[in-house]
């Protein structure tokens, strides 16, 4: 069973909240101050290969299959889920996830950002959990926005 662990990010002051609450109504708490502004994220349960856990919203390296350097963001909720990269069954998954931001090819080697568009390129984590051990943990989405503008690696 994984760890269940949540951070938090104020995107109006540009920090993460330590030790905050959430209320009923998903307000989230800290020092008695509200933070109207900040987004909760949740742990993935995983870690990269220095040992920095992952959590939704980060962008990691890994290298592909093929020796290709890859960017990913790390994402949560709903998303297609297929047998592989060029079937989307048009079924629908919630869970942990990833989308490609750079690197990565299919069987043909056509990159998938080129092959499939934007919308089609997210996996399901759960299916690359032995890349694990080859995450690295690059950034996040939001102290590292220029990271989703093609992945500098």
């Amino acid at each position: 069973m994984r760890e269940i662990k949540f951070r938090a990010w104020d995107k109006v002051d540009k920090y993460w909240i330590k030790g905050f609450d959430i209320d009923n109504e998903g307000n989230i708490w800290h020092n008695h101050c509200g933070h109207p502004d900040a987004v909760v994220v949740q742990y993935t349960g995983l870690k990269d290969k220095a040992g920095v856990e992952i959590y939704e919203g980060d962008i990691v390296k890994v290298i592909y299959y093929n020796g290709i350097n890859c960017i990913l963001e790390i994402r949560f909720g709903l998303h297609s889920v297929g047998f592989d990269s060029d079937c989307v069954c048009g079924a629908l998954a919630n869970g942990f996830h990833f989308r490609w931001i750079s690197g990565g090819r299919d069987f043909l080697g056509t990159p998938y950002m080129e092959h499939l568009g934007k919308e089609w390129c997210e996996h399901y984590l759960g299916e690359h959990v032995a890349w694990e051990d080859e995450f690295e943990v690059i950034g996040n989405v939001w102290e590292n926005p220029e990271l989703l503008e093609g992945g500098k690696l």
